[in-house]
């Protein structure tokens, strides 16, 4: 239970500060730095959340078969909207940025993405706590 709930910890932690003070510190580049900066930031980024998200996906299948239940089932379905959410909306729009088609908006629409990210994986969180607790 430990590694379930630090990776769900972990991942509302980074979450809200990436929604918080990474995404937002964008708008104070100018396009030719941001490029370069944002190059660096998601490489490795991709290597902290990757595994992240990998594990937190795995988990999520065994808890399902492990004790199907609401709690497992809605903490699966969940998981899978982080998944659709980062690969489906916010990945293009860090392509968009890398490639500063229409920077200004591009953050405008990663911020709105990543708030409905950061509040399923609050959810996530709270539905592992849920699922120990009770």
């Amino acid at each position: 239970m430990y590694l379930f709930h630090s990776i769900n910890f972990g991942m509302v932690v980074l979450t809200w500060l990436v929604h918080w003070i990474a995404y937002p510190a964008f708008f104070f580049f100018r396009t030719e730095d941001l490029g370069r900066w944002h190059g660096f930031y998601s490489g490795r980024m991709v290597a902290i959340t990757l595994p992240l998200m990998s594990i937190q996906g795995i988990l999520s299948i065994w808890f399902l078969f492990k004790d199907f239940q609401v709690f497992t089932l809605a903490y699966f379905i969940s998981v899978i909207a982080t998944w659709v959410i980062t690969f489906a909306y916010a990945v293009p729009y860090h392509v968009k940025i890398s490639n500063a088609e229409d920077l200004n908006n591009d953050i405008k629409k990663l911020l709105r993405v990543n708030l409905l990210r950061s509040w399923v994986w609050t959810i996530i969180f709270l539905l592992g706590l849920a699922y120990t607790l009770l």
